[in-house]
């Protein structure tokens, strides 16, 4: 491959762009989804009830759509793609895959679906547990996982913040947004020691792709030779932190790689999110 134009994925990213972006903005809405008992056992519902579940029905499994907590700890899950896969063969014997988009009827499918599963477990949350009220959980529920998933999913939350912004549900800033996360990971083929940051347009597109997580692997494994972890867990910006002095390396290589400046307006850092930092009128 000579050119970042022939890259082609087996997966709509745009299209699954625009999906996940409402998805994360109707999770941005719900506050129980931040309150770290809900998460819990958010948690304990998704590696316990639904990876069984979804496992056991792994053909049909971009038809089933889970209730927004579990969808949400799944989502959190499938971005460590290398943890999400050891996990899923560790447990499973399989990798579990996923899709962004899913049919209108798919909630309700999945919910007939779940109930003949379990006759004791509700499929959505009460209004009870929505106020933190929630069973006592046991450690052994979680041990299964090498992914540390209500840490991941309050590092989410800084991420919505950022593209919680009107274009990034536009056509033409999505397509714009694709065509640079091809350019980036050709730029990771040439440089593949360099740690690239990523702006936010880029990075919804990658995070999209994540979510289809038999697709990514299989590209990134063909273009790269690996499967391209992605690590959100360096948050600190100052002068000379690794994350400071990998994004002017991403900027000059991508310069001269483009001849293009590697900033793109409304995809930029805009702070950590205000939520449950600022004083009530």
């Amino acid at each position: 491959m000579t050119d970042y134009r022939s890259i082609i994925f087996g997966v709509d990213l745009v299209e699954a762009s625009q999906a996940e972006y409402n998805f994360l903005l109707e999770v941005q809405s719900l506050d129980y989804l931040r309150n770290d008992s809900v998460l819990q056992h958010a948690i304990r519902r998704y590696i316990t009830l639904w990876l069984p579940l979804a496992a056991a029905h792994s053909d049909t499994c971009y038809s089933l759509r889970p209730p927004i907590d579990i969808a949400w700890v799944w989502h959190c899950h499938m971005l460590a793609p290398h943890k999400y896969a050891k996990d899923c063969h560790n447990l499973f014997g399989k990798l579990i895959d996923h899709c962004v988009v899913t049919s209108v009827s798919a909630y309700d499918m999945t919910r007939k679906l779940w109930s003949q599963f379990y006759h004791t477990d509700p499929f959505e949350l009460s209004e009870e547990i929505k106020n933190g009220k929630c069973p006592l959980i046991s450690s052994d529920s979680l041990c299964n996982i090498s992914h540390d998933l209500l840490a991941a999913i309050r590092r989410q939350q800084d991420f919505v913040y950022n593209i919680h912004l009107p274009h990034y549900r536009d056509m033409k800033f999505l397509n714009s947004a694709l065509e640079r996360y091809k350019k980036y990971l050709f730029l990771k083929k040439k440089n593949p020691s360099e740690f690239l940051v990523p702006c936010y347009d880029i990075d919804l597109v990658w995070h999209t792709h994540q979510l289809h997580p038999v697709d990514y692997g299989k590209f990134t494994k063909s273009l790269l030779g690996r499967l391209l972890i992605h690590d959100d867990t360096d948050s600190d910006r100052n002068p000379g932190s690794k994350l400071n002095v990998a994004t002017d390396k991403t900027r000059l290589l991508w310069q001269q790689e483009y001849q293009e400046p590697f900033n793109s307006f409304g995809a930029m850092y805009r702070g950590d999110s205000p939520k449950g930092r600022l004083y009530r009128l």
